[in-house]
């Protein structure tokens, strides 16, 4: 299965968002800005990966990005704003704002979600590009 990351808009100290799609679902994605790939602060690099479907203490049931240059323990998982996530990637059903800040909205129901329409895959392709135009 493949599945792609388009991220859309990168907004100064508001987060990177983008859109996860595939043929069973899309949701929205909230991430840090671009930061040379640097740990814990930075989105991932544009590229191709394998997710493989791991138990985190923390988050429970969620996916990992694997093979990340210099970088370990990324993974999809519940988060609104970009101060939730380290270097992970949350999603959430929808976009709006909590406070003054751009977030993705109802993000544990978005991986419940999630979960329920990748029951069967213990591993995924994920394509992650930016959009154009």
């Amino acid at each position: 299965m493949i599945i792609k990351l388009e991220r859309f808009a990168d907004i100064d100290e508001q987060g990177t968002f983008g859109e996860l799609s595939c043929e069973l679902f899309s949701f929205y994605t909230i991430e840090r800005p671009w930061l040379d790939n640097e740990e814990n602060i930075s989105c991932i690099p544009t590229g191709v990966y394998t997710c493989k479907r791991t138990m985190s203490p923390k988050f429970g049931l969620v996916y990992e990005i694997m093979d990340v240059e210099d970088r370990t323990h990324i993974l999809f998982h519940a988060a609104n704003t970009m101060n939730d996530v380290k270097g992970c990637v949350g999603i959430g059903t929808r976009l709006g704002t909590i406070g003054q800040q751009w977030a993705v909205i109802q993000s544990r129901n978005a991986m419940t979600k999630f979960n329920n329409h990748l029951l069967d895959a213990d591993e995924f392709t994920l394509e992650v590009s930016w959009k154009h135009g």
